[in-house]
C-alpha cells in the first residue's frame, strides 16, 4: 500500500508525465518480470490512477501471471484494484481469495480490495472465509464483511452520512472509516485500541484512522504504544500491519516513532507483513541516513518481502 507522502509525490509526477506515458508501455513495464521491482511498482500504481477498463486488465493479467514471483507486487496490484472500487473487479478478486496457491498477503490484500468496492456481491465469499485458519485472512475477511455492511446503510444510516461527509486529508479507501472527530477522546480511543483483537476489530480499525486523522504527536505515541503490544490476542498481526501503513500516511508526523520501527524492521521474530509496511512507513518519511543504511542492510534478506519492500522504500 501506497503511504501518503509517497502517494502524494507519486501523484504529483503522474501530473505531469501521464501523457509522456503510453498504457502498452505501462503494461510491459508491470509485467515485465525482468525489470526492477521499484519501476514495476510504479508502474502498477499509474495504471491503478488511470483507472481505465484497460488498466484495470493488465493489473489482473499481472497477478494471473504463475511466473510472478514477487507477493510484494501481487499485493499491490491486489490493493490497486480494489482502491478503483470498480464492481467489474468482484469475480476476479473472490477468485484470489478462494485459490490457495496464492500467498496469504495476496489473499488477504483481495480481500480487503473486496471491503474497499463495498459490494454486497463479495459478501458470500468474504463470509466463508472468516472462520479461515488464516488469521490474518479471516481477520481481513471479518473488518471486509463489517465494510460493506456499514456503506450498505445496514448498521447506523444516519452515521453513514455523517462519514460521508466529513472531510478527511488521505484519499486512500480505507478498511474503517474513523470514529467521527470529537466523537472520542484520545483517551477513549486508546482505550478501544488496548481491547483484544477478537470481537473488536472494527471498533479498533475506526479508532486507528480516527487517531490518524487527528494526526497529532499525542494520537502518533498511542498507535505506537499499540505496535508495541506483543500479546497476538490483543494486537494480531492484522492490526499491527495496519498500524504501521498509518504510520507511513503520516509521514513526518510520525518521525519521532522513526526509530521504533526501526526496531519493528529489524525483529525478526515479527510477521514479514508488519516489516512490510514499516519498511514502506521509513521510507516515506524525510530522508534520513540511519534510515538509509537500514535499508540497505536488508536488501539481501532471504525474506523476499522484507528486500524487495526495502528496494521500494528506498526509491520513495
Amino acid at each position: 500500500k501506497t503511504p501518503k507522502k509517497k502517494e502524494a509525490h507519486k501523484q504529483k509526477n503522474m501530473a505531469t508525465s501521464l501523457e509522456q506515458v503510453s498504457i502498452p508501455d505501462l503494461r510491459k513495464r508491470a509485467l515485465d518480470l525482468t525489470n526492477t521491482i521499484p519501476d514495476r511498482n510504479d508502474a502498477i500504481h499509474y495504471l491503478k490512477s488511470l483507472k481505465t477498463p484497460q488498466c484495470l486488465t493488465i493489473l489482473q493479467e499481472a497477478l494471473q501471471n504463475k511466473q510472478e514471483s514477487s507477493q510484494l507486487l501481487q499485493h499491490e496490484m491486489a490493493y490497486a484494484l480494489g482502491q478503483t472500487q470498480d464492481n467489474t473487479m468482484i469475480p476476479f478478486l473472490c477468485s484470489l481469495v478462494q485459490d490457495h496457491e496464492y500467498a496469504s498477503i495476496v489473499r488477504h490484500e483481495a480481500a480487503e480490495a473486496l471491503g474497499a468496492i463495498g459490494s454486497s456481491d463479495a459478501l458470500e465469499v468474504l463470509q466463508q472465509y472468516c472462520h479461515s485458519d488464516d488469521r490474518v485472512l479471516a481477520d481481513t475477511c471479518i473488518l471486509a464483511v463489517r465494510r460493506v455492511k456499514f456503506y450498505g446503510g445496514e448498521e447506523d444510516g444516519e452515521e453513514l452520512e455523517k462519514v460521508k461527509k466529513e472531510i478527511v486529508s488521505y484519499s486512500s479507501v480505507d478498511p474503517a472509516p474513523g470514529f467521527l472527530r470529537g466523537t472520542k477522546s484520545v483517551d477513549e480511543l486508546r482505550e478501544i485500541m488496548m481491547k483484544p483483537d477478537e470481537g473488536n476489530l472494527w471498533e479498533k480499525y475506526r479508532a486507528m484512522f480516527a487517531l490518524r486523522n487527528l494526526g497529532t504527536e499525542e494520537c502518533v505515541k498511542v498507535l505506537e504504544d499499540a505496535l508495541r503490544v506483543k500479546d497476538k490476542n490483543i494486537m494480531g498481526d492484522l492490526t499491527r500491519h495496519e498500524i504501521s501503513y498509518v504510520f507511513g500516511q503520516l509521514g513526518d508526523l510520525a518521525k519521532n516513532s522513526r526509530t521504533f520501527l526501526h526496531e519493528v524492521i529489524g525483529d525478526e521474530s515479527e510477521n514479514p507483513i508488519v516489516r512490510h509496511e514499516s519498511i514502506e512507513a521509513v521510507g516515506a518519511m524525510e530522508e534520513n541516513e540511519e534510515t538509509s543504511n537500514l535499508l540497505k542492510s536488508f536488501l539481501d534478506h532471504p525474506e523476499k518481502l522484507v528486500s524487495q519492500s526495502c528496494q521500494v522504500a528506498l526509491e520513495m
